[in-house]
């Protein structure tokens, strides 16, 4: 019997191998066959799995969830909060702390008056309005305990100056401090009242007060203003002399003044190279600036190394003797002004005479040996340059297309583009233009009308107007027709650059299918 169900069990596990994917498994769907981006669920029998799209999805705005209020209606400029419950969100009207001290909780709830401070009161535990409080010190000559009053006053500067005293106790009227300056003034009494809140209602001042009116000592240095000299008022400003004005010396070396001090001319000794404002020569006026001479013109005489005159001086011809090879400004020809520039001949046009080695010989019908050589503007300084473009690809037919060209200049790098710039003040004279178009391999006719266009204000586009050139290629319908214009100017056509003005080559293909392409040459110099 045992060897038996060993048996048994031994088949039944060779028979049926253990599931390795979630298809095999009983109790899900067989096949993944068009199940794709489905969910797995529970079915509706609770007995196996399914596939299913997915449904339905979370809230999408706040007031969708279920915890918190179903809409916004009456909660403007709420804020939200948790409820008393804990359960859930709702919307509460939100509070703000204190606009002004009265709506601090540790502040009496009134104002006080004009002058008073908050002060800290313990019986309320609160700020009260209150007249301020200074304590001195606590005794005399003690330090001070707690920060003592300062007695201060605007000074005369208009700044803030605090009341002085002495060591003993005694107010510093001096500005050193070191001294105590009697006062004057009159008083009723050796004691005076001074009111205030006190013990009582008066409080007696002791003191010692030698008589009604004080003399006042001035200390050394001090600033007096002086009203009189020996008894009689000070002069002040300008005037006349008096008892009042006081006697001076001038300084030996008072400085220079703004006005001048009238003297008595025959005191006066001038330094030596005194600076004098001469009036008269000999008596009479001195003569300035220019005029005819008098008894008043001083007689010169020129230094011999007198530096070049602005103006010219007027002197006798014959006393003028040039030196040899001077430069000499001719403005006659026999009493005649001198013509100069381009113009006819006439009395200011001097003679002269080629000479006669400076000129060939020439006789008609035989070869001279010297002659003169010329050269036309247009060679002078040029620079060839040629503008090519070969195998371009048309555009579409109809359509106008403009062509990219090489530019060659001289011997420099080329570059390309579709529109050009001459050098400004530099002309462009045009000796040749060639131009051809090569149908398509396939044989497919074709029509090309090429176009020279200018534009004076900047780059040329396919509307560009001046149209100075127009040529018309045409190939028929064998592959790889060809077609060419040559269009020699022997005059040559010229173009003055100004920095601004461009020209281009554009053209337009028409064709069925299969487009051409083109070839372009333009050959000129600038110069």
């Amino acid at each position: 019997m045992k060897r038996f169900s060993l048996l048994l069990v031994a088949a039944t596990c060779f028979g049926q191998s253990t599931p390795d994917t979630f298809l095999r498994l009983r109790d899900t769907p067989s096949s993944y066959a068009s199940q794709a981006l489905k969910f797995v669920r529970v079915n509706a029998a609770a007995n196996a799995l399914e596939f299913t799209s997915a449904t339905g999805g979370g809230a999408t705005v706040f007031t969708g969830l279920g915890d918190v209020p179903a809409s916004y209606t009456g909660a403007s400029l709420k804020t939200v909060r948790v409820n008393a419950g804990e359960t859930a969100l709702e919307f509460v009207t939100s509070t703000t702390g204190a606009t002004s001290t009265l709506g601090l909780t540790d502040v009496f709830g009134s104002h006080g008056t004009n002058g008073q401070i908050l002060i800290w009161d313990t019986g309320t535990s609160k700020y009260v309005p209150g007249d301020p409080i200074v304590s001195g010190p606590a005794a005399e000559g003690a330090a001070p305990v707690n920060n003592p009053v300062w007695v201060a006053g605007k000074g005369a500067d208009g700044f803030i100056h605090s009341v002085r005293t002495a060591n003993d106790g005694t107010v510093r009227v001096d500005p050193s401090g070191t001294t105590t300056q009697p006062v004057s003034g009159t008083f009723w009494q050796a004691t005076q009242p001074v009111s205030g809140t006190f013990w009582q209602a008066t409080q007696p001042v002791s003191g010692t007060f030698w008589q009604a009116t004080q003399p006042v000592s001035i200390s050394g240095n001090q600033a007096v203003n002086q009203a009189q000299v020996a008894g009689t008022t000070v002069d002040t400003n300008s005037g006349t002399k008096s008892a009042g004005t006081q006697r001076v010396v001038i300084a030996t070396d008072q400085p220079q003044l703004t006005n001048k001090i009238l003297v008595t001319p025959d005191s006066v000794a001038l330094p030596a190279n005194q600076s004098v404002n001469v009036n008269q020569v000999a008596g009479t006026a001195a003569d300035t600036n220019s005029g005819n001479k008098s008894s008043g013109t001083l007689r010169v005489v020129l230094a011999t190394d007198q530096p070049a005159l602005t103006n010219k001086l007027l002197v006798t011809p014959d006393s003028v003797a040039l030196p040899a090879n001077q430069s000499v400004n001719v403005n006659q020809f026999g009493g005649s002004a001198v013509v100069t520039g381009t113009g006819a001949s006439g009395a200011g046009v001097p003679r002269v005479t080629v000479s006669n080695d400076s000129a060939p010989t020439l006789t008609k019908g035989t070869q001279g040996s010297v002659g003169y050589s010329t050269q036309d503007l247009k060679d002078a300084g040029r620079t060839a340059v040629i503008y090519y473009a070969t195998a371009a690809a048309s555009g579409t037919t109809g359509t106008e297309t403009a062509i990219t060209l090489t530019k060659a200049s001289g011997t420099s790098a080329t570059s390309t583009g579709t529109s050009f710039v001459i050098t400004s003040g530099k002309r462009y004279r045009i000796q040749q233009l060639l131009v051809s178009a090569v149908g398509h391999a396939t044989g497919t006719t074709q029509a090309t009308t090429f176009a020279f266009r200018i534009n004076t204000a900047g780059a040329v586009t396919t509307t560009s107007t001046p149209v100075v050139w127009k040529g018309r290629v045409q190939t028929p319908a064998t592959s790889l027709a060809y077609q060419q214009i040559s269009f020699p100017i022997p005059d040559g056509y010229e173009i003055l650059g100004d920095g601004t003005l461009q020209f281009g080559i554009t053209a337009n293909a028409v064709f069925t299918t299969n487009a051409p392409t083109w070839d372009v040459t333009i050959v000129g110099f600038e110069y």
